[in-house]
């Protein structure tokens, strides 16, 4: 097959889209018998091929790649570019990338095109395949950018309708499109997320304490890791963390993410209370380092109110950092038996659970043990290969 990709997320900041994309595309590139085209860099698409490479080689590319689409603006010129972004820049990229696809890929000659987030081109000759990570933006419109609630609302059902096959994420996002949209079951197939290898059990003491001196970690300390946001239910965690008093036996909370939409609420309440309890925001980190700062968590604690699938939760458990989460949407599918599940919109349940995880070693040690088990069906090149089986599909259908 000569397969095409929508390769705009891997210049995101961050997420699990960002993720998603630069994982799978890391495995498709192992593959000698098809060939696969990154789309929406500023690159033309036929400089782009990512095929017959080792994993090291195919890393190497797409890091490459990444850094020579980055705009290098500080963090202070970032905050002021962002609402501008959201404004326009989302508007004119979608209108775009639709003209320049069409131009691009119909003097290409592929076999399929392949959206890594919810789009693919308009007007098309070539058959589709979509991966669709959650439906928010029906489920709770409240927590999506306005301008980008605007583009889903106008355009997702024209979208799910044009493709001939949609990947989800989840068989929770799968049943929410269904039950949304009214597609047919036998046009979705699910593709979980994975974690990489990276993500395991450190013993090198040496290595974890020099992480924990870059980020100037505490001894002890509850990690939450996400994109800083209403969706992510940080004041909740605050909330929960501050009730649950577990900050008396100094047990710290560390929010590792970058700031995101419609954050000021969740920034003026971290502010006030860092000078009575040992909260610390990190920011974004080297994706590179979690694997170490998991490690040297006493916990994982991520009760968010929306989720189509979850990454850091299957990342901590493969760390041996035992997780508690959401006992809602896509978080109990992905976690299984081996988290210790809460209501996100009960403050007191979130205590509750910080404190069985830090005062009951059995539960901590149980959650720890059932998480590197159940983390061992999640594989990135698993999923790959599901999905190249997904593209044949589409292709022969």
């Amino acid at each position: 097959m000569r397969v095409v990709i929508d390769a705009f997320p891997l210049v995101a900041r961050s997420g699990g889209v960002k993720r998603y994309a630069y994982e799978m595309i890391r495995r498709l590139a192992t593959y000698t018998e098809h060939e696969f085209y990154l789309h929406g860099l500023m690159s033309g698409v036929e400089s782009c091929r990512v095929s017959g490479q080792t994993l090291e080689e195919a890393t190497r590319c797409l890091d490459q790649m990444i850094a020579a689409n980055e705009i290098p603006i500080s963090a202070n010129m970032r905050d002021w570019i962002a609402p501008l972004q959201k404004t326009f820049v989302s508007d004119w990229y979608w209108k775009y990338h639709q003209r320049r696809s069409r131009k691009t890929l119909q003097r290409f000659g592929l076999d399929l095109y392949w959206g890594t987030n919810f789009f693919s081109p308009t007007s098309q000759n070539y058959p589709s395949l979509v991966t669709v990570h959650d439906v928010v933006h029906i489920d709770c419109p409240e927590y999506v950018n306005p301008i980008a609630l605007r583009q889903l609302t106008q355009r997702a059902e024209g979208q799910l309708k044009q493709t001939d096959r949609i990947v989800t994420v989840s068989q929770f996002t799968k049943e929410r499109l269904m039950d949304h949209y009214q597609v047919a079951e036998d046009r979705i197939d699910v593709v979980p997320n994975a974690v990489d290898t990276e993500f395991r059990i450190i013993n090198d003491q040496q290595t974890l304490e020099e992480i924990r001196r870059r980020y100037q970690l505490p001894a002890r300390f509850l990690l939450f890791v996400s994109t800083l946001e209403p969706r992510k239910n940080v004041e909740g965690l605050l909330n929960g963390y501050i009730e649950s008093e577990v900050w008396k036996e100094n047990v710290a909370l560390v929010l590792v993410g970058a700031r995101g939409w419609k954050s000021e609420t969740i920034f003026a309440r971290l502010e006030a209370y860092q000078s009575t309890y040992p909260i610390h925001w990190v920011g974004n980190v080297n994706w590179k380092d979690l694997p170490a700062i998991y490690n040297l968590a006493d916990a994982f604690v991520f009760p968010t109110h929306y989720e189509g699938f979850g990454i850091p939760i299957i990342e901590a458990m493969a760390c041996g950092c035992p997780v508690l989460c959401s006992k809602t949407t896509a978080c109990r599918e992905v976690a299984g038996d081996a988290a210790l599940l809460v209501d996100p919109g009960d403050h007191e349940s979130i205590a509750t659970g910080i404190r069985r995880l830090m005062e009951e070693s059995e539960i901590r040690e149980q959650m720890t043990d059932l998480g590197i088990k159940h983390v061992q069906q999640y594989s990135w090149e698993h999923s790959a290969d599901r999905l190249v089986d997904c593209m044949k599909k589409t292709v022969t259908t």
